[in-house]
């Protein structure tokens, strides 16, 4: 929604604002049971973050699109991590003491680490650089749905009738937001009519 005003080049059309729109209707459905009379519980937090988390990227999208243009994404996705990695260990350090390892703990670090964010990052960035801003941030409407996903997988919980609502008006949604705007045909002086 901001990209109207950071970057005018690429500002989305109507039908892309209509997805964001219904992107956010599909999100509201998917976490209205977890809000609407139990607002402190887990779940509603986990559930805030995932939204603040959205917000973050689309505000580090436009200010990447607008200063890192151009630059190779396999430079920012390292400098990305590496510049975070001190923060993340810096918030680790008081357990640090008290953790346990296990070998099938370091594989899964690994795993997340290179896939979920080395691999996901150059993506990201590639997306970035070819596809623009607005329509590479639509990727963030797909982190409740795999949420969803992921749940039902590795946790067993229950899919409603709500929640797969939630997720088809949410894929609506990225399909309308990730429309490319149509090019404006320039008026020449012959089409006008002038010799």
């Amino acid at each position: 929604m901001f990209a109207y005003w950071v970057t005018p080049a690429e500002r989305p059309s109507p039908l892309n604002y209509l997805g964001v729109v219904i992107g956010f209707l599909g999100t509201g459905i998917l976490i209205a049971p977890d809000l609407i009379g139990q607002p402190l519980r887990a779940t509603t937090i986990g559930t805030l973050a995932v939204a603040g988390a959205a917000c973050s990227y689309a505000v580090s999208a436009l200010v990447q699109r607008r200063k890192l243009r151009g630059v190779s994404p396999l430079q920012v996705g390292f400098w990305q991590l590496a510049l975070t990695a001190p923060l993340a260990f810096a918030v680790a350090l008081p357990t640090i003491g008290t953790t346990h390892l296990r070998l099938t703990s370091i594989a899964a670090m690994l795993f997340l680490g290179v896939g979920g964010s080395g691999i996901g990052f150059l993506l990201y960035y590639y997306m970035m650089n070819t596809l623009g801003a607005t329509r590479a941030t639509t990727v963030t409407f797909l982190l409740p749905v795999t949420a969803v996903f992921w749940g039902a997988t590795l946790l067993r919980e229950s899919i409603t009738i709500p929640i797969l609502a939630g997720m088809a008006v949410i894929l609506l949604g990225v399909f309308l937001t990730s429309r490319p705007r149509r090019p404006v045909a320039s008026v020449t002086a012959e089409d006008r009519g002038v010799a």
